[in-house]
């Protein structure tokens, strides 16, 4: 599939990276903040047991991409968390706030807010070989997202060629559900597509432009707000559907479960949220109205259609001839 919208491509079933359009107008010199929010799971130790392999391939792709690139891996936690950050890992400050400050919800759990974890990674104290002339990137991914080797090196290529804004699906593998160690097989499987969004990269300078709100991790639809305040800011969002830089072990999807649908539910309307505030530019309605139609299920068309009609109603009669 070509472009989306004029500032959205998407990655084709068959394409392959080397065949994506090049425009060589990228920074030369990047530098990556990856945050990770990484958290103890009481309920499910499996959780909590599987961060292990993903700071394991963090540090394996800082390795493959040193002395070349900066990478600072920035973990965010909460107080009674921090004992989980490694010593080669940056600490931001704790986070302070959890969804239950905000909301309450039927079966409460202990969940921070996607801004909250964005903003703190972003606050971290960390060196990340600042030169004149680099830029700074953020890397935001799950905890239970695994790196390939080559993870840094690709994206400081996609941007180089003129994408600011990426998204990377991952790749799904089959693992014994117990299998909480690292092994080198798990780079060896070709894994499967999947389609959720559990990795995206952008310049560090968009997020104060960022529409906040207080949709919350480990729920259903919690990054498609980010989804669209990066649609609406970024000049080339490249997302890849089907590169072989991350991978998760099995596919479960304990968000999915019905007695968190409340919290799902309540991710759908702080996107609507943020929708209604980005819509009021005209340009990036425009924008946003655009990729939307093409590529958001029926749910989030209708609401933004609502959105827009409200938008439009409101108007005076001199914005509307304007």
């Amino acid at each position: 599939m070509p472009w989306l919208t004029p500032v959205v491509f998407k990655q084709g079933p068959e394409e392959p990276l080397t065949r994506l359009p090049c425009f060589d107008d990228g920074p030369n010199d990047v530098r990556f903040r990856h945050i990770v929010h990484i958290y103890r799971d009481r309920a499910t130790p499996e959780n909590t047991a599987v961060q292990s392999i993903t700071l394991d391939t963090i540090r394996q792709a800082r390795r493959f991409c040193a002395p070349r690139l900066a990478v600072s891996p920035v973990m965010v936690t909460f107080a009674d968390d921090a004992d989980l950050v490694p010593a080669d890992m940056g600490k931001a400050p704790h986070l302070t706030r959890q969804i239950g400050d905000a909301v309450r919800f039927q079966s409460p759990r202990l969940l921070p807010l996607l801004f909250d974890v964005i903003g703190n990674g972003f606050a971290a104290d960390v060196w990340l070989g600042e030169t004149a002339n680099s830029v700074e990137y953020v890397v935001l991914t799950n905890s239970d997202i695994h790196l390939q080797p080559a993870f840094y090196s690709t994206l400081a290529t996609l941007i180089r060629q003129g994408y600011d804004v990426i998204s990377v699906n991952r790749r799904t593998i089959d693992a014994e559900p117990g299998d909480r160690v690292f092994s080198p097989l798990f780079m060896a499987e070709p894994g499967k597509d999947h389609p959720g969004f559990d990795c995206f990269v952008f310049p560090a300078s968009m997020i104060g432009q960022f529409v906040i709100n207080d949709a919350c991790c480990g729920a259903g639809g919690v990054m498609r707000s980010l989804l669209f305040n990066l649609v609406a800011a970024s000049k080339r969002f490249l997302m890849l559907t089907r590169p072989n830089m991350t991978f998760h072990l099995g596919d479960d999807v304990p968000w999915a479960n019905p007695k968190y649908l409340d919290y799902q539910l309540f991710n759908y309307n702080q996107a609507l949220m943020t929708l209604a505030k980005l819509v009021q530019n005209p340009d990036t309605a425009t924008r946003l109205e655009a990729f939307i139609n093409i590529h958001e299920d029926e749910d989030y068309r209708i609401g933004l259609a609502n959105i827009l009609q409200q938008a439009r109603w409101f108007r005076t009669p001199d914005d509307a001839e304007s």
